[in-house]
């Protein structure tokens, strides 16, 4: 059998959920926001979340949503815009 060789020597998971760790700053929920097309981001979690819907009301209550849980939360909430039922339908 022939051994398997990890990347860049990492020989361990790198773990990015818990906001002591050294890779939080990989995490959905970091706190580094972002500008893009004019919108300011709080996290990539927030920009995640807001993907999944067409309303424009809703998107935005995500989006200012105080902390990226929130964000998570709201985003869980609703049904998932209908491009994903178009796609569903196109398979079959």
């Amino acid at each position: 059998m022939t051994a398997v060789s990890k990347p860049c020597g990492v020989s361990e998971p790198i773990h990015f959920y818990t906001k002591s760790g050294p890779y939080f700053k990989l995490s959905n929920f970091a706190p580094f926001g972002f500008e893009l097309d004019g919108k300011y981001w709080p996290t990539v979690e927030h920009f995640f979340q807001v993907q999944k819907f067409k309303d424009a009301a809703h998107r935005e209550r995500i989006r200012d949503a105080p902390t990226p849980k929130g964000a998570r939360e709201l985003g869980q909430t609703r049904k998932i815009r209908s491009v994903q039922i178009g796609r569903s339908r196109a398979m079959r």
